[in-house]
């Protein structure tokens, strides 16, 4: 598909045009197919690229999740460059911050959030990847040790799209702010989502513990266990019994 999306955008090809014929109908009518179909001011080239550029993205997430960075990011970039959709700028901050290159990451995410939140954009992408993108400027913000701007960014992720990953992200930079009941609500919900996760379960064993719940901690201790034995030796630490 790449290849063949490419000789058909070189100059020595006539790009074929996908775009439906509108101009049959009443005007009404094919204005609002053409707003349908998202092909309002494309040029016919563009039937080309932004298939292509979907191809690109796809290649580009097999090669990041082999660890193949330098393909990943060149594909990635080639995607944005053909058709600069919003989720393109999200994973191109994942492979950057991957590849070392944490500044860079930062300010593509950055942008990204304001352009979607400018009330001039038209282009916002659904609440699951503008989640995403929060809770990716999120981890960039705790790893840099900004846990007030971590949490509201974790919040804002779990807000726009609910899974157990951002609620025990969350729970991770409450726990670090020493707010242990608010960090216990978060990991609650990550384990109502997803309780065959063995690392949800003991975080919240954790908190428990903490908070001094300890034969509730104790029970989420060995569901932890029971899903993944190297938990064990943690437990015995903590509890002193397995």
């Amino acid at each position: 598909m790449i290849a063949d999306g490419e000789a058909e955008l070189s100059p020595d090809s006539s790009p074929r045009s996908h775009r439906p014929e509108l101009d049959d109908g009443p005007g009404d009518f094919a204005d609002q197919i053409a707003v349908n179909w998202n092909i309002v001011h494309r040029s016919d080239e563009q039937y080309v690229a932004v298939p292509l550029a979907t191809a690109y993205h796809q290649r580009a997430c097999a090669s990041f999740a082999r660890g193949d960075l330098g393909v990943a990011l060149a594909d990635v970039q080639r995607a944005r460059e053909l058709d600069d959709f919003p989720p393109y700028r999200t994973t191109l901050a994942a492979v950057l911050d991957a590849s070392n290159r944490g500044s860079e990451a930062r300010a593509v995410i950055a942008a990204a959030l304001a352009d979607w939140s400018s009330p001039e954009a038209w282009d916002v992408p659904p609440e699951e990847e503008r989640g995403r993108a929060h809770a990716m400027r999120g981890a960039f913000a705790l790893r840099d040790g900004d846990l007030e701007l971590a949490e509201s960014e974790l919040r804002r992720a779990f807000e726009l799209h609910p899974t157990a990953a951002y609620a025990h992200h969350l729970g991770a930079v409450l726990y670090a702010r020493d707010d242990l009941e608010a960090a216990r609500e978060v990991e609650s919900r990550a384990v109502e989502l997803q309780s065959d996760d063995p690392r949800y379960r003991w975080a919240l064993a954790v908190t428990l513990h903490d908070l001094g719940r300890v034969n509730e901690a104790f029970v989420h201790a060995r569901a932890a266990v029971s899903r993944d034995a190297a938990y064990r030796e943690r437990m015995l630490r903590r509890f002193g019994r397995p």
